[in-house]
């Protein structure tokens, strides 16, 4: 009987110990092994209804925004820019950062350049800048051929959400669900009195292709963004044809109906999935609007502030990948960060999640993380104390969300980007350079922001509502 009892001392005794031994590991985990871990948690995270979307484009509608995503985009994928002008000079300087730099990305710069410079001229002398758009269109599709063929022929979106026994798995079952919708809205715009879409632009295109209802027109300007781009065929003819579909969807009555919930609820599963198929159409388009933008606007706007064809592009380092090494289990890590945000217990013992997150990760396994772009591109403006046009970074993909929290993070430099893609993407790395203008101090609260941020996040995730309440409050 002695024995047995000393054993169940143990076990009532081992939970203790077993918290100390973890809270003292804790000491040893980096911050940057902190923020991977949290950012590792959150990607068990499943789709919501309704989180964060905005209806109608993603992008922000700034016309610099549009002109920084598109020229960031055109030139290389996981790209940064910003755009600062010298009054004394006259002169434009783009500032560009990316973590796929090579010789190509300086080519389409340099091809870019020129296009630019002679914009510039044209409409100096106030000639038509509409002369120019042809040349534009060949320059997009020469260096985005590739990429837009690889996003329409072989990325079958994805859908978190679809609408009950919809099947999204190839490019024309998720057709098949959009064409089932498009019947479905007609019917109830007919039950309603309203007649079959109507939006202008459709319009014209139905007369153009003599179609005998404008709704065969919405399935053709569908069927023509899930339509494979050919090699053998004219390239720039087809993504003409592609976006002037693209552009026909989003003025549509059909879209309009979808996001004023005229037609369907905001929560619903087939808003959610119309939603991503705006998404993927909003991007397709993007490589054109980007460019009309900035033949059509910007550069008579640059040129009214009295701006000139002296435009230059700057090339901004970004630090190497970093190998890190997680030095404790998933279960450990969610014991402790419960511990420092404050858990009344065993968040370990407590989430619902802790069982599926003992897969993310081992002891000592090792992950590569790289310094994103919008970071470098923040340190080196305020190390160098360049100031740029409404302090504003465009990016060739939606910023994560801890990239969106560092751009602000800063005192007194805080820096406009794109809306966030609420996403904390695992590879996020700590930068190693900030540059002389911000002291140890400095980067070190700023490294501490975002590591409790990532952190307090997580605990919200990993707690079981309505106990989460109040995990956030201190990060407001």
């Amino acid at each position: 009987m002695r024995l047995v009892y000393e054993v169940v001392f143990d076990r009532a005794n081992l939970n203790a110990q077993f918290r100390q031994m973890m809270t003292n590991s804790g000491s040893f985990m980096s911050d940057q092994m902190r923020i991977t871990a949290s950012s590792l948690l959150l990607s068990l995270e499943s789709p919501q209804l309704g989180s964060g979307r905005r209806m109608r484009m993603p992008e922000d509608l700034t016309k610099l925004s549009i002109i920084l995503h598109w020229i960031s985009n055109v030139i290389s994928s996981g790209t940064a820019a910003s755009l600062s002008f010298d009054e004394s000079s006259g002169r434009l300087t783009f500032y560009l950062c990316s973590n796929a730099f090579h010789e190509a990305s300086t080519e389409k710069a340099t091809r870019l350049l020129d296009i630019m410079r002679k914009s510039f001229s044209i409409a100096l002398t106030g000639e038509n800048q509409s002369d120019l758009e042809q040349e534009y269109l060949v320059f997009v599709a020469d260096v985005c051929w590739r990429r837009l063929q690889d996003k329409v022929n072989n990325k079958v979106p994805h859908f978190p959400l679809v609408p009950d026994g919809a099947d999204v798995s190839t490019m024309s079952s998720v057709l098949k669900t959009i064409v089932g919708l498009v019947e479905a809205w007609k019917v109830w715009r007919l039950q309603t009195g309203l007649p079959d879409e109507d939006s202008p632009v459709v319009m014209k295109m139905r007369q153009k292709l003599n179609h005998s209802q404008s709704s065969d027109t919405l399935k053709h300007c569908f069927e023509e963004i899930f339509r494979p781009l050919d090699d053998s065929g004219n390239r720039l003819h087809q993504l003409v044809r592609l976006w002037r579909c693209c552009y026909a969807l989003m003025k549509s009555d059909f879209f309009s109906d979808v996001f004023n919930e005229r037609w369907g609820d905001y929560y619903s599963l087939e808003t959610c999935f119309l939603y991503r198929v705006y998404r993927r159409i909003w991007r397709l388009y993007s490589y054109r609007r980007g460019m009309d933008v900035l033949l059509h606007h910007g550069i008579p706007h640059l040129i009214s502030m009295g701006c000139q064809p002296d435009i230059t592009f700057c090339w901004v380092p970004c630090d190497s990948p970093i190998t890190i090494e997680l030095v404790t289990t998933p279960e450990h890590f969610i014991f402790q960060v419960g511990q420092r945000r404050g858990w009344p217990g065993n968040l370990a013992q407590d989430s619902p999640s802790t069982s599926a997150a003992r897969h993310l990760w081992s002891v000592n396994e090792t992950k590569v993380v790289n310094v994103h772009p919008v970071v470098s591109l923040v340190n080196f403006l305020h190390s160098s104390g360049i100031r740029v046009m409404e302090n504003r970074i465009g990016t060739s993909r939606r910023p994560c969300t801890l990239c969106d929290y560092y751009a602000t993070s800063i005192d007194n430099w805080i820096f406009q980007c794109a809306r966030s893609s609420n996403k904390f993407r695992v590879d996020w790395a700590v930068p190693k350079t900030f540059g002389g203008t911000l002291t140890k101090d400095m980067v070190e609260r700023i490294i501490a922001r975002i590591r409790d941020y990532a952190e307090a996040i997580a605990v919200a995730f990993l707690t079981p509502p309505p106990q989460c309440e109040g995990y956030l409050s201190d990060m407001e």
